[in-house]
């Protein structure tokens, strides 16, 4: 009777550091990014967070079984899966990748990618996971102010040679 109280104690306590240590996964997963995604050694979809539409637009039964590259312009597609192919034949992780994808309503918008490979136990790739952030408004910004930043030296320029 001793040691089923002690068994249950601790399969007790297993759970609860189970529990905490997958909240502190959740928590430390949603504060640097915008979105968290799974996808298979093809591409497609397996898993979406719900945050998805609040970013994109899309829910995430809108993503499952389709490839990220469906959701980008034309060119930006052919880039970016040649370069998941490249990834996946080495098994490799990527960070910050930035590239272009189509909200929902059509506008552009630019995302930082990072993804890790998902191994069986054998060792056989099954897919990624990874993370998006949407840096479209940052982009939008340091463009904005590299092109007031010429402005400047070019009217500085015109009042040098007029002045």
């Amino acid at each position: 009777m001793l040691f089923r109280s002690w068994f249950f104690i601790g399969l007790r306590r297993g759970e609860t550091r189970l529990r905490d240590n997958e909240k502190r996964f959740r928590d430390i997963a949603q504060t640097g990014a915008d979105w968290i995604w799974e996808v298979d050694v093809q591409g497609r979809y397996t898993y979406a967070a719900d945050n998805l539409e609040a970013l994109l637009g899309y829910t995430p039964d809108e993503l499952l079984g389709r490839t990220p590259f469906e959701f980008m312009p034309a060119g930006e597609a052919a880039k970016m899966a040649e370069f998941f192919q490249g990834i996946v034949a080495r098994r490799e992780a990527f960070h910050d990748l930035e590239n272009q994808v189509l909200h929902k309503n059509g506008s552009v918008r630019i995302l930082l990618t990072s993804g890790v490979p998902i191994l069986s136990a054998s060792g056989d790739l099954l897919g990624y996971r990874g993370t998006d952030k949407d840096i479209t408004d940052a982009k939008r910004a340091a463009n904005a102010l590299n092109e007031a930043a010429m402005f400047l030296r070019e009217s500085q320029a015109i009042a040098r040679v007029g002045g």
